[in-house]
């Protein structure tokens, strides 16, 4: 493979990192949203709560109770409705993030193979410079100038 391969690879790699990563952030959003639902459910199930027991103290119809009841069934069914989504988003934010990960471990293995290439390929080179280096300097030995600007 080479190097100008591993390059599009690389970019190719780089580019489907970065889209797992918008996804993942899309997710992460998405499970925080839920998340505050929740607690806004859960706080508003609490007051009202706070509420029916006051009335309840203060002298209450049987229909209003029933009313008080029936809300907070429904409140509650919310409740467990938004907990459920919550299981649900984070789950996906999880693959999300599992899904990123890969895709990050795939562009560092060939961001090592395009290093492990490009040190080869130096070494190569260095190998080249210093074989036409000693070639100079054995045709110096063998032939002598005669010219001393040479």
């Amino acid at each position: 493979m080479t190097r100008h391969s591993l390059r599009t690879l690389i970019e190719l790699a780089r580019a489907r990192t970065d889209e797992a990563a918008r996804q993942l952030g899309r997710l992460t959003a998405q499970e925080r949203a839920v998340e505050e639902r929740l607690k806004l459910l859960t706080a508003y199930r609490a007051q009202y709560q706070s509420r029916l027991m006051t009335s309840v103290r203060e002298g209450l119809s049987y229909a209003a109770l029933q009313n008080y009841r029936a809300f907070m069934d429904t409140l509650d069914r919310a409740i467990a409705q938004c907990r459920d989504q919550l299981a649900a988003a984070r789950a996906r934010r999880q693959a999300g993030q599992a899904q990123w990960h890969d895709k990050r471990r795939e562009l560092k293995s060939f961001e090592t193979l395009d290093e492990r290439a490009r040190r080869v390929e130096q070494a190569k080179n260095a190998r080249a410079e210093q074989r036409q280096l000693d070639e100079r300097a054995a045709r110096a030995l063998i032939f002598p100038s005669t010219d001393p600007t040479e």
